[in-house]
């Protein structure tokens, strides 16, 4: 006689009988919910719910014919159990960097936490910042060595253009390695920038110069080790030493404003392009060709501007070898007085002043998005500087969502403003 077969088991959420605000985070069309601000790729940002509260647990057909009756009862418990458990909220990303948003938005992932190591656990938390890290290593690597290559080789002064490819290979090679993971600023002017215009978070914005500060000592420091014999024997030779290979200075005779109108109009031009590039409403998404883009963009950059001051258009491009220079001394020991302390005017004033300028141009004539302060509606300026302070999420402008919780204060906000 043939054996009954039973029906698959199939349960799933049940149908909500009333209307209840959906938890919402940042979502930026990935999986995970990576802050607004990448050079790798751009995003564009929408209110979605949140991956722990969005997923609909469904258990997969069972065929249950050859499972006796007290096992199938033993597994449609367990499966009952599971989709009863209520959805965790998340929070949203937005404003003020807070860890614990993070924590709960790599939830979502498909292995758990519990089968990580030591290590594993650490990297989860800070993987953006060692992301960065890695990724301005990488970069100032391969243009120092560049510039060293130059530099000790005794090339004619006019033969630059292996130098500035090499410096615009290595932003290419930063942004393919880590563009997934961190976005690949590789320039605490570009973190900046996308933290004003962008509303990228403002605690990671520090988290994110600080590994980029790191990543260029560390490089210097290697590119030392690799290059000292060389440097040794120009040294010996050449009474300005190895040193400017490593940091940027105005050419003599030049006075201090050109010199700074130099970086300022050469690192806005750089904003301006890093901008488009993240701007989905600007230029076709996944096309794959953003770092290649990049790196021509730096190449030309270190072309037209380098005859002045070197082209610096990085403050952590800068300070990180001088840093190094300065402690191990070589070269000239006076790397901080020089130039009239350049290394505060060029490297950094006039690089953020620029950077902010350019990006502010690009926002007041071609973005159209709600992220950017120039296109805030009248009154959400206020609001968006009261939450950041607060750590309340301001009210999303897009209409993809009717309600958000805020979960920190227990409220909830429509997209009017107005708190129930």
């Amino acid at each position: 006689m043939n054996k009954l077969t039973r029906p698959s088991l199939r349960i799933s959420h049940p149908e909500p009988t009333k209307t209840r605000p959906v938890p919402c985070i940042v979502n930026y069309s990935r999986p995970q919910s990576h802050p607004r601000g990448e050079v790798g790729s751009p995003l564009s940002p929408t209110f979605v719910p949140s991956p722990a509260s969005d997923i609909t647990l469904v258990s997969s057909p069972r065929d249950t014919s050859n499972v006796d009756v007290g096992m199938t009862e033993v597994l449609q418990e367990q499966e009952q159990q599971i989709t009863a458990t209520p959805p965790q909220q998340g929070r949203r990303l937005f404003g003020s960097f807070d860890q614990t948003q993070l924590d709960e938005a790599w939830d979502a992932l498909p292995y758990e936490y519990d089968q990580l190591n030591t290590w594993g656990r650490i990297r989860r938390r800070v993987h953006r910042p060692l992301a960065e890290w890695l990724g301005s290593t990488i970069f100032m690597v391969i243009g120092l060595s560049g510039s060293l290559v130059h530099l000790t080789s005794r090339q004619a002064a006019t033969d630059t253009l292996g130098e500035y490819l090499s410096w615009g290979l290595g932003v290419m090679m930063g942004v393919y390695i880590v563009g997934g993971s961190s976005g690949a600023h590789l320039n605490p002017v570009v973190t900046i920038v996308f933290t004003v215009f962008r509303s990228f978070p403002a605690g990671m914005c520090l988290q994110y110069i600080v590994a980029q500060l790191l990543g260029a000592f560390t490089a210097s420091a290697i590119v030392l080790g690799l290059y000292h014999d060389a440097i040794e024997q120009y040294d010996g030779t050449n009474a300005g030493g190895a040193g400017s290979a490593f940091y940027t200075l105005p050419r003599p005779g030049l006075s201090l404003v050109a010199a700074m109108l130099t970086e300022c109009v050469g690192t806005g031009i750089l904003c301006i392009a890093v901008l488009a590039l993240n701007d989905p409403r600007n230029v076709p998404r996944r096309t794959n060709m953003h770092a290649i883009v990049m790196a021509l963009v730096v190449t030309g950059l270190c072309l037209a501007f380098s005859y002045n001051t070197g082209t610096c258009l990085n403050p952590a491009r800068d300070f990180g070898p001088r840093l190094l220079i300065w402690a191990t001394g070589v070269g000239d020991g006076n790397v901080w007085t020089m130039a009239t302390y350049w290394w505060a005017w060029g490297p950094w004033g006039s690089t953020i002043a620029g950077g902010v300028i350019g990006a502010g141009i690009y926002d007041l004539f071609i973005f159209v998005g709600p992220e950017s302060p120039i296109n805030f509606p009248r009154g959400r300026l206020g609001s968006h500087v009261r939450a950041v302070r607060d750590k309340i999420t301001p009210v999303s402008t897009t209409t993809t969502t009717s309600n958000c919780v805020d979960v920190e204060k227990g409220r909830t906000t429509n997209n009017d403003g107005q708190r129930q």
